[in-house]
């Protein structure tokens, strides 16, 4: 059973998960999005966890420009008010300085929202990609649940662990022989 996606052999039962290509990862990830069955090999599983964690930090840094012109903004007005009580600027120009820095930063909150929706949409993919990678290196998936206590190294040690035969058993017959 050859798998033309990626020109390797697709898995078959109790065999590993084969390695698969940057485009094969992304696609299996958004296809199997809330498949917790199967397992993930590892260069499926580190595809889309770098990915998402580049698209998140720049992201962040756009976010913290976008942020720092804004603060940037502030501090000029406050050293404008400065400037006017002590008469060094007039009227007008503290006006003017006042109604710039006051106007709502609709850049930054436009970014956050993005931030947050890109947020929720890697929180449902890491989820899925992250329980089939534990599965696929032998454990049960439900060990990722220990990220939500303050113990995510476990699973992140995990991750790294070779693909297992004993896998095998967290598949259903649907998942043997997919990408």
């Amino acid at each position: 059973m050859e798998n033309t996606d990626y020109h390797q052999p697709a898995s078959t039962g109790s065999q590993p998960r084969p390695a698969v290509g940057f485009s094969q990862a992304l696609k299996n990830n958004f296809k199997y999005l809330f498949h917790f069955s199967g397992r993930a090999s590892r260069s499926e599983f580190w595809w889309v966890y770098g990915t998402f964690y580049l698209v998140t930090l720049v992201m962040a840094i756009i976010l913290s420009f976008a942020v720092a012109s804004r603060v940037s903004e502030v501090a000029r007005f406050n050293e404008a008010s400065t400037q006017y009580v002590t008469g060094e600027i007039t009227r007008a120009e503290y006006e003017a300085l006042a109604e710039s820095s006051t106007e709502p930063a609709y850049g930054v909150i436009v970014l956050l929202i993005l931030l947050g929706l890109w947020g929720l949409i890697t929180l449902v993919c890491t989820i899925a990609v992250s329980w089939r990678r534990l599965q696929d290196a032998g454990f049960h998936g439900a060990f990722y649940l220990l990220t939500l206590v303050a113990l995510g190294i476990v699973p992140f040690v995990m991750y790294f662990f070779p693909s297992s035969p004993k896998g095998y058993q967290y598949d259903k017959p649907a998942d043997i022989g997919r990408p």
